[in-house]
């Protein structure tokens, strides 16, 4: 059921369009979704006043639009598919994340909000709080590692047993100068921080075998990636 009180917004990574005079599609920039509907007169009139955010009952009331089940039906059909939501709620909703982060992934959270159900706010907060091991930092293990600290991945434990040569900056993007004679896993933990000040980094400068045990490096993480020789962690054929 409708709250009258409280304040409905359309979703700002939604574009809509009125095609003719009685039909209006709704597309999602980040997924290139499209939802298209054929509406009345007195609809058309709320999609246009929704432009300008205020409480439900005033915004009826301004713009002499009675509210009746047609209505009701497509504000709650809206809602459902992530068009329009309530302006408290998602103001509540960002006080999960710190002012800086909610700015910071603002983007990406309003593409969790076109394509999960579920809280893109907590979904943002978890991958944050998500920990990674990688097993070998070089080109690939880098960049998949650099890809995830930009998403908001901030806790990452890298195993590598190689040290920063000059033929390194060659063939490594995040390799600089200053890193040579560096292990990788400190350089890249060193390269990280710079784009994210808040990460946590634990690095270990080992050689992986096939009867290597990893509990040490596994404790309470939630993904792991290995770009490294793949007999390291399988074994020997």
């Amino acid at each position: 059921m409708l709250d009258v009180y409280k304040t409905y917004v359309i979703n700002p990574a939604v574009d809509v369009y009125k095609i003719g005079n009685d039909v209006l599609e709704f597309y999602f920039i980040n997924t290139r979704r499209r939802v298209t509907m054929k509406v009345s007169e007195g609809v058309i009139s709320l999609v246009h006043a929704l432009s300008k955010p205020s409480p439900l009952i005033k915004l009826l009331d301004k713009n002499q639009i009675q509210l009746n089940d047609e209505i009701d039906v497509f504000i709650n059909y809206l809602q459902e598919h992530k068009i329009l939501y309530i302006k408290e709620d998602q103001e509540a909703n960002k006080k999960i994340l710190s002012t800086e982060d909610a700015q910071r992934y603002d983007r990406q959270i309003n593409y969790f909000e076109s394509v999960y159900s579920g809280n893109a706010y907590k979904i943002q907060n978890r991958l944050n709080q998500t920990k990674v091991v990688i097993f070998g930092v070089g080109a690939i293990g880098a960049g998949i590692a650099q890809q995830l600290a930009m998403s908001g991945v901030r806790h990452f434990i890298f195993v590598d047993k190689d040290i920063v040569s000059r033929d390194s900056i060659e063939r490594h993007f995040y390799y600089k100068t200053k890193y040579i004679g560096m292990t990788k896993t400190e350089a890249l933990s060193l390269y990280l921080k710079d784009i994210d000040e808040d990460l946590e980094c634990t690095y270990f400068n080992d050689i992986i075998d096939y009867d290597t045990s990893l509990s040490k490096y596994l404790t309470n993480v939630d993904l792991v990636i290995n770009t490294g020789e793949i007999h390291a962690i399988m074994g020997p054929n």
